[in-house]
């Protein structure tokens, strides 16, 4: 039986797809946590499923629980990791700088 006459196994192969992405997602951001030029440009928000694939089949509930808890878990380390480069950035702005000379230009041909 070929999978276009089967509508369940379609949509169990999407949802397979939908999670192996996120997935794939979760493991790109975790790899990225220590990178501070990567901090800026991750989109955290909360993931939502898309509603073109209707509901997702029952076997596939475990594992988007467990993705579902990763994902909080990197939003918090995220989190952790703004706030804590925040606050070294904030540190190094409250040194005093020493105040600097005006520049001194020397003529060499006349």
């Amino acid at each position: 039986m070929s999978t276009l006459a089967n509508p369940e196994t379609n949509e169990f192969s999407a949802w397979e797809t939908c999670l192996d992405e996120l997935e794939a997602g979760c493991a790109r951001m975790a790899s990225m946590l220590f990178l501070d030029l990567q901090l800026q440009q991750q989109d955290l928000a909360r993931w939502e499923p898309p509603a073109h694939l209707g509901q997702m089949p029952a076997s596939l509930g475990p594992r988007a629980l467990q993705l579902s808890a990763q994902l909080g878990d990197l939003k918090a380390a995220y989190e952790q990791r703004q706030s804590d480069v925040a606050a070294q950035l904030q540190a190094v702005s409250s040194v005093p700088r020493p105040e600097e000379a005006p520049a001194i230009y020397l003529d060499q041909t006349g």
